[in-house]
């Protein structure tokens, strides 16, 4: 019961803070990018996306290394065997410095071939040079952070959160100046570089003073069968990262292929908005994954199984309230913000948010299979789903569009991980057949859809200028789709399992009987 309470007080911590950090961390994302957007030519946007997205496909020689060292790091501290902990962290060290050689070296060779990248080459001065930069910005953040994983492991994920939140601010604030005082593109990533070597210095030695065994030289090393099963899951994980970052890296590359750098620019906007929705989902998710790989090793599956039906609801009423959102705000949003010359069509859309829900539903499976170690039983099914996402995507960008990217990424999903993840943990680690997974999320994703028609149908009324009606249209977002999810998931086991864990159905209890 003890241990149940410290894993529930330790996942809200983290959530709380991942949720306040993202606030403010978002708030100067927006300021940052509006001054850039009134200093900058929409092709430095363009550039900034594609040459993002090129070096995430560097970031492949990361492997999974993270995930698997902290699914590895659970038990040890749990039974507080720091010995082994230290001997994962050295590991870990060497392992990420020569991720980011490795990094810096392949991104510099592909220098030769940046026009390849490109419809149009655009008229921007020392492209080459920008590109350079990026490489090495990237390359930069493998120094030192991999002591982070060390907070997120131990349920201390808060930690890293607040650290990411004070140096995003301060990054920020130099940005703008840079961009007010100077309006030079170099010098506005040379700060991000700065700040980020900065960052995760400043994170090793917070480490270095909460775990101070870390400083000590390790001599002991891992045994054969440890060393076999922590490679058999980065090689699992490298082909999990594969898959995520062809999903989520391709789209701006195909698009400046096909449409141009220009429209990479444009898309951008929206992409920084929905990169806001998944990088919250994604932050809340490593916050509650370390106390789910506790309950997995410390506790029962039927304890388990209870959570992640929890989880699941949770999920899905989530990121169902926020593709509702994004469909119905998201160019009503950008026309405010920076005007109607930047608005998209609505079935761009329409398809970005629903890629997006079925890649953020997905989520709950994998807290299971990341909290449970089942790395290596799918680790074909990401490399598939790339062949089918570039594949399907290239073909219908030319049919339909720049709407046919997102139908390709969403099909991709479909016929890939959307349903192999969830078989994985209910054969492996649930023991059940998997219709009782798809019967919930069916019913979940119906709800959420005939709430989301009724959300669209009800903010069609126009009460006078577009800022009322944008205040209206948010309004109806905010009301509509969780009055109906309470009508319809309020007295849910799982519903009732979410209040039990953030202490609400305690509290009501107590009023009850007062």
């Amino acid at each position: 019961m003890l241990a149940s309470n410290s894993r529930t007080k330790k996942t809200i911590t983290n959530v709380s803070f991942a949720f306040l950090g993202h606030f403010s961390n978002q708030i100067m994302t927006f300021v940052v990018r509006t001054v850039f957007i009134n200093t900058l030519a929409i092709k430095y946007l363009g550039i900034n996306g594609l040459f993002t997205n090129i070096l995430a496909f560097l970031s492949l020689a990361e492997l999974g290394v993270a995930s698997a060292m902290i699914y590895s790091m659970y038990a040890p501290i749990a039974e507080k065997n720091y010995k082994k902990i230290h001997v994962y962290m050295t590991l870990y060290k060497k392992l990420y410095t020569i991720i980011g050689i490795s990094i810096l070296l392949i991104g510099c060779s592909l220098i030769p071939f940046l026009n390849f990248f490109f419809k149009e080459r655009p008229n921007i001065p020392y492209l080459e040079f920008i590109y350079f930069l990026y490489v090495l910005n990237s390359a930069s953040t493998y120094f030192f952070s991999y002591k982070g994983s060390i907070f997120r492991a131990d349920q201390r994920q808060y930690i890293v959160t607040n650290n990411n939140t004070v140096f995003t601010f301060i990054q920020s604030i130099a940005r703008i100046l840079v961009l007010l005082l100077f309006k030079d593109f170099i010098l506005y990533l040379f700060i991000s570089i700065i700040c980020v070597f900065i960052q995760n210095y400043v994170l090793s030695r917070k480490a270095d003073k909460v775990y101070p065994f870390l400083k000590k030289k390790s001599i002991d090393k891992l045994s054969k069968q440890e060393e076999r099963s922590l490679m058999k899951n980065i090689g699992a994980m490298f082909f999990q990262k594969l898959g995520s970052v062809v999903l989520n890296a391709s789209d701006n590359i195909i698009l400046s292929k096909f449409a141009g750098v220009v429209f990479v620019g444009l898309y951008s906007n929206y992409a920084l908005i929905i990169g806001i929705i998944k990088s919250v989902f994604n932050t809340i998710s490593d916050g509650i994954i370390p106390s789910v790989g506790n309950l997995c090793a410390t506790g029962s599956k039927e304890q388990s199984e209870k959570i992640f039906n929890a989880l699941l609801l949770l999920n899905v009423w989530g990121m169902g309230f926020c593709c509702i959102c994004l469909f119905v705000l998201l160019n009503p949003f950008i026309e405010l913000w920076i005007g109607k010359g930047y608005v998209l069509d609505i079935y761009v859309v329409l398809f970005s948010v629903i890629s997006l829900y079925i890649q953020m539903t997905m989520r709950a499976a994998e807290m299971i299979k990341n909290a449970t170690g089942l790395f290596w039983n799918d680790r074909y099914v990401p490399f598939i789903q790339c062949i089918i996402n570039i594949v399907v995507s290239i073909i219908l960008v030319q049919k339909f569009g720049v709407s046919g990217i997102f139908i390709g990424t969403s099909l991709a999903m479909l016929l890939t991980s959307f349903w192999v993840t969830p078989y994985i943990i209910y054969k492996h680690y649930f023991k059940k057949p998997l219709y009782h997974y798809f019967l919930r999320l069916s019913l979940y994703t119906i709800v959420i859809i005939l709430s989301g028609a009724l959300t669209v149908w009800a903010s069609e009324y126009l009460l006078g200028n577009k800022y009322i009606n944008f205040v209206f249209k948010m309004a109806c977002c905010c009301l509509i789709p969780n009055i109906v999810c309470i009508c319809v998931f309020g007295q849910s086991t799982p519903f009732k399992t979410i209040l039990n864990l953030l202490g609400v159905g305690r509290i009501l209890k107590r009023q009850v009987k007062c």
